[in-house]
C-alpha cells in the first residue's frame, strides 16, 4: 500500500458517498471551507492498494507558537463534531479477518506520513460506530470516549420539549443582550448518538481543552 496527497475533488467526494463511514464533514468543499476559515492548512491523504483508494484522511495543520499541530476535525470554531480516516467498500463488505489486516496496513502508512510531518501534537475524532483503533493503541497514542445523546423524534412535539432540560435562566439573559433572535422552528432535526475515540499522543491534552492555545 502506498499513501499519498489526493489532488482531485471528484475522486474524494466519490469515496466519501460511497464509504459507510463517510459524512458531510468530509466533502471536499467543506474540508476547503474549514481551511479558510480556521487558518489550518488541509492535508488531504489516501492510502491506495495498487490504483485502488481504500481510506482517506482529512488532517489539518497549523504551526502555533513553534510547534506543529496536527487535527482531524480542527478545533471547536470549525464546528466539525467528527472526522478522522474512513475506510471504503472494499473495507465495509470484508470479513473481520480482513478488515483487521486493512487496517493495520493503513495505520501503517497513516503512522509514516505522520512521522514526516514531525508533529509536537496530534489528536483525531472518529465518525460514530468506527471504534476499531487497536493498532493506534499499539503505537502508543491514548484514546478517550466521548458521548452524545439521541432523542426519538416521533413522540409529539410536547412530550419531547417536556423531556429536554430546562434552558438556565442566564444563558436565555446571555442570548437577549446578544440580540440572538428566536423563533418556533417545524423541521425534523437528527441528533445521533455516537461515541468518538479521540486518538491522541500521550501526555497531551486535546487543544480544545486547553483555552487560548488555539
Amino acid at each position: 500500500m502506498t499513501a499519498g496527497l489526493i489532488d482531485d475533488a471528484d475522486t474524494w467526494d466519490t469515496f466519501v458517498n460511497e464509504s459507510v463511514s463517510g459524512r458531510l464533514f468530509h466533502k471536499w468543499d467543506f474540508m476547503k471551507i474549514t481551511e479558510k476559515h480556521t487558518g489550518f492548512t488541509f492535508l488531504p491523504y489516501g492510502i491506495f492498494r495498487g490504483n485502488e483508494l481504500i481510506c482517506i484522511f482529512p488532517l489539518f495543520k497549523k504551526q502555533i507558537h513553534g510547534l506543529t499541530i496536527l487535527l482531524s476535525p480542527p478545533p471547536l470554531q470549525s464546528v466539525i463534531p467528527y472526522l478522522g480516516f474512513i475506510m471504503g467498500q472494499s473495507y465495509d463488505a470484508a470479513k473481520q479477518s480482513k478488515k483487521e489486516s486493512m487496517l493495520r496496513s493503513v495505520a501503517e502508512d497513516l503512522e509514516s506520513e505522520i512521522a514526516a510531518l514531525a508533529p509536537n501534537y496530534l489528536a483525531l475524532t472518529q465518525v460514530p460506530g468506527f471504534i476499531d483503533i487497536r493498532q493506534f493503541l499499539r503505537e502508543g497514542y491514548e484514546a478517550r470516549i466521548h458521548f452524545s445523546y439521541v432523542i426519538d423524534l416521533e413522540p409529539p412535539l410536547a412530550e419531547i420539549w417536556n423531556g429536554l432540560l430546562i434552558q438556565p435562566p442566564h444563558q436565555t439573559a446571555e442570548s437577549r443582550e446578544e440580540r440572538l433572535p428566536l423563533r418556533e422552528e417545524h423541521r425534523r432535526l437528527g441528533l445521533l448518538l455516537h461515541r468518538r475515540g479521540t486518538v491522541q499522543r500521550p501526555g497531551h491534552e486535546h487543544p480544545d481543552d486547553q483555552p487560548g492555545l488555539l
